[in-house]
């Protein structure tokens, strides 16, 4: 069977691994975070109210994980 082309210069710039590593460990540390009040607290609603408390203050992180595993994907 033959080799499939190796790909130029101008092409290896436009891959972007290290944003979906990064994007992806970025949302892995949101998702511990948000697990932490459905865990530990007492009531649903609780753990509803916890859930969206660190949604609202871990919000960069989160947004700029998901624009980075997007434009790794892509």
């Amino acid at each position: 069977m033959s080799t499939p082309p190796a790909m130029c210069g101008r092409a290896r710039r436009h891959l972007h691994r290290k944003a979906l590593i990064l994007g992806t460990i970025l949302l892995v540390i949101v998702g511990f975070f948000l697990a932490l009040p459905a865990i530990f607290a007492q009531s649903a609603s609780g753990a509803m109210s916890g859930i969206f408390a660190v949604l609202f203050f871990t919000s960069m992180l989160w947004i700029v994980g998901l624009v980075l595993v997007i434009v790794g994907v892509l």
